[in-house]
C-alpha cells in the first residue's frame, strides 16, 4: 500500500471531528482528481490514510524508487493536514486498529473504508505528477571582503590533521572492534540456529544471508574478491531461488567489506583520544536475538548469541560445578542495603544484638 501518517494535532485542524475529517479528505481528493484512500484510520491521536494495492507486487515488478516518489508526492499533497515527512518508508509499522494508543489512552479505529483498489502502477501515475523534487543545495563559495578597493579572499583555516594514537584498553569506548574469534563464534551460532530450526527459515533467509556474510568477512573467512560467490553459495544452502533475491540487496555490505579489506577504519573519539573501529557490523547480542527472535530454549544451545539472563545462569552454574556453594539467606537478600549500612557494620551490630 501507499500511506500517509497525519499528525493533525500540529495543524489548525487539531480539533476536527472524525466526520468532518472524512468529508475534508474526500472533497480534497475530488478537487485534485486523485484517488480516494481505501482506509481512513483514527490512530488515537492523529489519522492514517491508506491506498491499498489491487494485487501484490515485489520491488522487481515495482521499483523502490517509484515507491519513494509516490510516497513523497502524497506527503506533499497532505502537508496541510500534518503529513509526517519522516514516515515515508516501505517498512513502516503503523498502529493496528483495535489497539489502545498509550499516549492518549484512546482506541485506534477504522473510520472510513472503500474497496475500489488500483494497482501500484496506476496509483503511481496518479500521484507522481504532483511530486516536486527538493531543490539542490547551493554549493558553498569562498566569501570575499572588499577593503580599500582590494578583494581579500577569506579562506577557511586548515583542519588539524587527525592524530591516531595507540589504544589504551582501559580507556577504550564501550563499542570496540569485535575480534575474529567472536565473529567466527557468531557465524557458527547462526548456522547452529538454522540447524535447530530444521532449516525452516524461509521468512528470515535474507537476514541469515546478510549476517552470515558479515561475520564471515569480519573473521577473515571471505574478502571483497570472493564476496559475491560466497553470497550465492550461502543463498543456495538457504534454498533461495534466483528470482527471490538480488545480489544488489547486499551492495551496502559489499562496500563495507571492501573498506574493511582496504584497511579503512571508522574513527571515534573518547577522552581526547582516537580509536579505530571496523566498518563491518558488530551488533550487540540483544540486537541479534531480536532480529532472529531467538527463544530462551534456542539460546541454551548457542555459544555467544545469548541474553544477559542466560549468561548469568551459565555463570552461576559454572560456580556450582567448580564446587562453590550457592548463595542463600542474608548473603543473597543483602538486608544491609535496605538499612543503608555496610555489610561489615550489619554483621557487627547483629553480633552485638543491636539488630
Amino acid at each position: 500500500m501507499f500511506y500517509s501518517d497525519l499528525d493533525i494535532y500540529h495543524t489548525g485542524f487539531k480539533d476536527i471531528s472524525k466526520e468532518d475529517f472524512i468529508e475534508k479528505v474526500l472533497n480534497y481528493c475530488f478537487e485534485n482528481k486523485i484517488p480516494e484512500p481505501n482506509l481512513m484510520i483514527y490512530s488515537g491521536n492523529g489519522f492514517y490514510l491508506k491506498w491499498l494495492f489491487s494485487e501484490k507486487c515485489n520491488k522487481y515488478e515495482f521499483t523502490l524508487d517509484k515507491y519513494k516518489i509516490a510516497q513523497k508526492a502524497i506527503n506533499q499533497l497532505f502537508q496541510f493536514l500534518g503529513a509526517d515527512s519522516k514516515a515515508l518508508d516501505a517498512s513502516r509499522v503503523l498502529r493496528l486498529p483495535g489497539s489502545i494508543n498509550s499516549k492518549t489512552g484512546k482506541k485506534c479505529e477504522v473510520i472510513y473504508f472503500n474497496d475500489e483498489r488500483k494497482s501500484a502502477q496506476d496509483l503511481f501515475e496518479a500521484f507522481s505528477h504532483f511530486y516536486t523534487p527538493e531543490p539542490a543545495k547551493p554549493l558553498k563559495s569562498r566569501s570575499k571582503k572588499v577593503v580599500a578597493d582590494e578583494t581579500v579572499n577569506q579562506e577557511k583555516p586548515l583542519k588539524q590533521k587527525l592524530l591516531l594514537v595507540k589504544r589504551d584498553s582501559s580507556k577504550a569506548p564501550k563499542k570496540t572492534l569485535s575480534g575474529p574469534i567472536l565473529a567466527k563464534a557468531r557465524y557458527d551460532d547462526l548456522k547452529k540456529l538454522i540447524e535447530i530450526r530444521n532449516n525452516n527459515v524461509e521468512n528470515s533467509r535474507m537476514s541469515f544471508l546478510f549476517w552470515l556474510l558479515n561475520f564471515k568477512a569480519l573473521c577473515g573467512s571471505t574478502n571483497f574478491v570472493d564476496f559475491e560467490s560466497d553470497a550465492y553459495e550461502i543463498a543456495e544452502k538457504l534454498n533461495f531461488k534466483k528470482n527471490e533475491w538480488s545480489f544488489d540487496e547486499l551492495s551496502t555490505l559489499e562496500n563495507k567489506v571492501k573498506k574493511h579489506n582496504d584497511g579503512y577504519k571508522k574513527v571515534v573519539k573518547q577522552n581526547d583520544e582516537y580509536f579505530k573501529l571496523s566498518n563491518l557490523y558488530t551488533p550487540k547480542n540483544q540486537t541479534l536475538i531480536d532480529i532472529f527472535q531467538i527463544t530462551d530454549e534456542e539460546q541454551k544451545k548457542l555459544k555467544t548469541i545469548i541474553s544477559t539472563s542466560e549468561k548469568n545462569s551459565r555463570r552461576a552454574q559454572k560456580r556450582l560445578d567448580s564446587g562453590m556453594k550457592p548463595q542463600t539467606g542474608e548473603a543473597k537478600s543483602e538486608p544491609w542495603l535496605a538499612l543503608g549500612i555496610s555489610r561489615r557494620t550489619y554483621y557487627n551490630r547483629k553480633k552485638s544484638s543491636l539488630i
